[in-house]
């Protein structure tokens, strides 16, 4: 997909103009230690073909590693679900 121009730069103007917004309110945001929380489900997602999906492979299996207990789900195109 090629993207026209015109978004290409509404894309950039806006975020630069809600940057310093963005970055302001982050200074507030509450910390989470992730050993902490204890996590239930996982949702992996916007993978199109099945390249991707081969890709990612190896890193889902050290996600399930490191949270044996958690469920994950993979939301795939269906061109990628076999």
């Amino acid at each position: 997909m090629i993207y026209k121009p015109i978004y290409i730069f509404w894309a950039k103007t806006i975020s630069i103009l809600i940057a310093p917004y963005f970055k302001f309110f982050n200074f507030f945001r509450k910390k989470y230690d992730i050993q902490s929380i204890k996590v239930k489900t996982i949702l992996v997602t916007e993978y199109h073909r099945i390249g991707d999906v081969v890709i990612i492979a190896p890193i889902l299996k050290s996600i399930k590693l490191k949270f044996p207990n958690a469920k994950i789900i993979l939301i795939c195109n269906k061109h990628a679900k076999e």
